[in-house]
């Protein structure tokens, strides 16, 4: 249930990277997305 929640996270963190106007802002929430995917990748194969 963890993993899902953190591949959905992930997921709307790095579509709010097109609508930000900064470029610190989008790359701040892209690599947010790509941490909390790996994350929930890591922990799907936990379990």
């Amino acid at each position: 249930m963890l993993d899902t929640s953190l591949l959905v996270l992930a997921i709307g963190m790095s579509a709010l990277a097109f609508v930000l106007e900064s470029k610190n802002g989008r790359r701040l929430a892209f690599r947010i997305g790509a941490s909390l995917y790996a994350l929930g990748i890591f922990e799907c194969g936990l379990f």
